[in-house]
């Protein structure tokens, strides 16, 4: 399957402070070229883009080279890393897109509320790509959300009669 690419998600990784700030020489900031893509990927290429994860020059070297903090760890280890990081990313994005829709849902406002929610189904999906190794690191009281389409229609019936 060809890469995806994600250009909104690679200017937001690229926006972070690197996630191993502080320990082992990580200068915290990232530079434009900074970004490691993680995740699976054929022999010579990139992995998708949501799969990048903001590490600084220091931390991306280590990572690259199994030294500093991923001293001991084999590439496989180190990717789990990386995939466990993107999901407890993945957990808070979405845990705070279904709280902005559920509170949109109590005031009434069922545009407001669609749109968030839908935006924590969108990322559900990146959760339920990233495999068994990251679903490892979710909260054990973790469910993906129903299917949204009575919230759309009351959406839509709403429209219909204003």
């Amino acid at each position: 399957p060809a890469r995806q690419r994600d250009p909104d998600y690679l200017a937001w990784v690229i926006a972070q402070q690197c996630w191993l700030t502080g320990q082992n020489g990580c200068r915290g900031m990232l530079n434009r070229a900074e970004g490691h893509h993680a995740g699976r990927r054929p022999m010579s290429k990139k992995a998708d883009d949501r799969s990048a994860v903001p590490l600084c020059s220091a931390a991306h070297r280590d990572y690259e080279h199994g030294t500093g903090v991923f001293a001991g760890m084999g590439l496989y280890e180190r990717r789990a890393w990386a995939e466990r990081a993107i999901a407890e990313h993945l957990v808070t994005q979405i845990t705070r897109h279904r709280q902005s829709g559920r509170a949109a849902l109590l005031t009434g406002d069922l545009d407001i509320a669609f749109d968030e929610l839908w935006a924590a189904r969108h990322l559900e999906t990146d959760l339920d790509r990233l495999g068994p190794r990251a679903r490892q690191s979710m909260p054990p009281d973790w469910q993906f959300e129903p299917d949204l389409t009575p919230l759309a229609r009351a959406r839509d019936a709403g429209r219909a009669h204003a």
